[in-house]
């Protein structure tokens, strides 16, 4: 179901904080973390969550946590979706429905530090240009996880905490799931013309703050990260016909990105540059992807810098040249 928070408590509050968590047959963990919410030092103004018609009791163990916590100084909003969604819409709805100051994207199965919320709006309040702060995570694995380094490193001794993110061709790589960040309510409202519902939250936000200078990192975890053979996250493995559906998507989101850069004033002509530089990577990989052809090839090497690691342009010839592949 749609829902309108324009009128709800958040807007009341000068410099309020929301935490929007999504919800799906989440019933073996999504108590802990209501837990952790309301057991942080600066607590939330309120708490809006979004079952996305789990098939579990997931409904039940929310409404009535919500029940037992009615005394909280939280608000709660609760709602279930009419039919699933799927976690990238219903994301993208609770966000852009959003009018506090201070978005936090919350998922279901994680641990939050007590400080986690008191730290980075203080951060937040103290670069008034920075629209999307992540925190580094700590990653719980269970039985059956994938194992991942996103976002999980700390300061070294001598580090500053806190940095900016740089501007590079690699600006199209998430390095923090979307669980660790917040984000400024204003940026929302600017970058939602050019937001599609079957983009990934933390993708649309991260990549938009980057090219307008706007993204910063706290070498803190603050997240106890669960890695579960659930999680939506995971990454299965790929066909040659899956990575051309991803180059299909980053093309799809280049062309909004474009648009970004020329409508915002923050967003600079070496922005402007870099995106059609991307664009002409991402034609030549899908031109290689189809048709294996060697001039596609070359041209993806002239513009390696685009990719994460060398490991990419491999997997595309690989994919482009050996039938059948599967990794």
């Amino acid at each position: 179901m749609d829902f309108d928070l324009s009128s709800r408590g958040t807007t009341a509050h000068a410099k309020s904080v929301a935490v929007v968590l999504s919800t799906y047959n989440g019933s073996r963990y999504v108590r802990k973390q209501l837990d952790s919410l309301l057991s942080q030092r600066k607590l939330p103004d309120s708490i809006v969550i979004s079952d996305d018609c789990s098939t579990d009791e997931t409904p039940k163990i929310v409404r009535d946590y919500i029940a037992e916590h009615h005394d909280s100084p939280v608000s709660f909003e609760f709602s279930v979706n009419d039919k699933n969604i799927g976690w990238k819409a219903n994301f993208m709805r609770l966000i852009s429905h959003c009018e506090a100051t201070y978005i936090f994207p919350c998922d279901q199965d994680d641990i939050w530090n007590p400080s986690k919320i008191e730290s980075m709006v203080e951060i937040m309040e103290a670069h008034p240009d920075l629209d999307v702060l992540a925190c580094s995570v700590e990653p719980i694995y269970e039985v059956g996880s994938q194992m991942t380094d996103a976002g999980s490193f700390e300061a070294e001794p001598g580090q500053e905490l806190f940095e900016r993110e740089d501007f590079s061709p690699n600006f199209m790589y998430i390095r923090h799931p979307g669980c660790s960040y917040c984000v400024r309510t204003s940026f929302v409202k600017r970058i939602l013309p050019y937001w599609e519902e079957g983009y990934p939250h933390d993708a649309v936000l991260w990549r938009f703050a980057v090219l307008e200078g706007g993204a910063g990192v706290i070498n803190e975890r603050l997240i106890k990260f669960r890695r579960h053979e659930g999680n939506a996250s995971d990454r299965r493995k790929q066909t040659r016909q899956d990575r051309i559906a991803d180059v299909d998507y980053y093309i799809d989101f280049i062309e909004h990105a474009e648009r970004f850069a020329a409508d915002d004033f923050r967003c600079g002509a070496e922005a402007e540059k870099l995106l059609v530089d991307c664009r002409n990577w991402l034609d030549a990989r899908k031109n290689l992807l189809c048709t294996g052809s060697l001039m596609a090839a070359i041209e993806c090497l002239k513009r390696r810098r685009f990719y994460k690691s060398n490991r990419g342009l491999v997997l595309d010839l690989s994919f482009a040249w050996l039938k059948g592949l599967k990794v």
